[in-house]
């Protein structure tokens, strides 16, 4: 509480001094990353101060790209092209449900002379310098870090909207409460209940199409190959690997190969790891654990892929790679990681 209470007061300070401010999840926003987006927004909007939201329409899965639609009369959308007219010296960015400078969709990160972090993902040797970093490892994820912060205004910003969309990045990063789950998180949510989010509103969010289901169930039923990995000499660790071996070159959207690595951790594994292509050369792999592997460390490790996150839930992404061969590159680094 003392930590969240000091981020509250530095954010008050870095914004109110600040001549505008400049948010921005990571490559490939999820509802996490969005939700917390906008909730920074909505305190820069209570602190009556120019905000602008840094999202790039490209590569954004349809249902968050709907959501943008429904809201962009009420929120400063920009993308990275739109951010040099805009700058100037005594502009502020925040980095939301990221640290990672590789990982950012702008390249203009250095332009900044303030800059604010807060995740809860993993920090390493790409993470960038920042007047402020917050990373509680602890947390289910950012919306839940920005639901508690926002709750200290007496607003009616922090409205029903902002609220709906902070409860689903909570949902999509607990994977509906099986992992990453605290007393303090269910605190949150019903905080969020309480401002008239809706879990029923979540729900239809996350519905997804008939073939969508169908893609993402053969990925897993018919690529799927189970390994076990010797940690010592009577622990063993049971972990799947998934990749779509008939037909490699397939392209999938990011949150499928997501789903499918929450997916396989109802059966009898200790992690896994799913790998596909997003475009012709990009490979995107999610990585998720349930035991003492943590996938955060095994993904930030390796050497030809970007990557991270947290102990349960991790990825990263890879350019003109072999799958096969960075399925090969994985395995590698997790034997290596149980030897430590």
């Amino acid at each position: 509480m003392k930590r969240l209470i000091e981020l509250k007061k530095v954010l008050e300070e870095k914004i109110n001094k600040s001549s505008k401010v400049f948010i921005t999840g990571h490559q490939d926003p999820d509802f996490d990353s969005l939700a917390s987006s906008l909730g920074v927004d909505t305190l820069c909007k209570i602190l009556n101060k120019e905000s602008y939201i840094i999202l790039e329409e490209y590569n954004i899965q349809p249902n968050l790209l709907r959501i943008k639609n429904d809201i962009e009369t009420k929120f400063n959308f920009i993308n990275s092209k739109m951010i040099n007219n805009k700058i100037d010296n005594n502009s502020l960015l925040i980095m939301i449900d990221v640290n990672k400078e590789n990982l950012l969709p702008i390249k203009e990160a250095h332009l900044f002379k303030n800059i604010v972090i807060i995740d809860h993902h993993k920090t390493d040797k790409n993470t960038l310098n920042a007047d402020h970093k917050y990373i509680d490892l602890n947390s289910s994820s950012t919306s839940e870090i920005i639901t508690d912060i926002l709750d200290k205004y007496n607003s009616s910003l922090f409205n029903k909207e902002v609220a709906n969309l902070l409860l689903a990045g909570i949902i999509l990063d607990t994977n509906r409460f099986s992992k990453n789950t605290s007393s303090k998180t269910i605190d949150t949510v019903k905080m969020l209940i309480n401002k008239g989010a809706s879990m029923d509103y979540v729900n239809n969010l996350f519905l997804r199409e008939f073939e969508s289901d169908k893609k993402i169930s053969n990925l897993v039923f018919y690529g799927t190959s189970f390994k076990t990995f010797q940690k010592e000499s009577f622990q063993n660790k049971n972990i799947a690997f998934t990749l779509n071996r008939e037909n490699p070159k397939t392209i999938y959207r990011k949150e499928e190969i997501a789903i499918a690595a929450d997916k396989l951790l109802k059966y009898e594994v200790d992690a896994s790891f799913v790998l596909g292509y997003i475009n012709n050369s990009t490979i995107s792999i999610s990585a998720r654990s349930k035991s003492d592997i943590d996938v955060a460390d095994v993904m930030s490790s390796l050497d030809t892929i970007q990557g991270g996150g947290n102990k349960y839930s991790a990825g990263g992404r890879t350019s003109n790679k072999d799958l096969f061969e960075t399925e090969k590159e994985i395995i590698s680094g997790i034997q290596k990681y149980l030897k430590k």
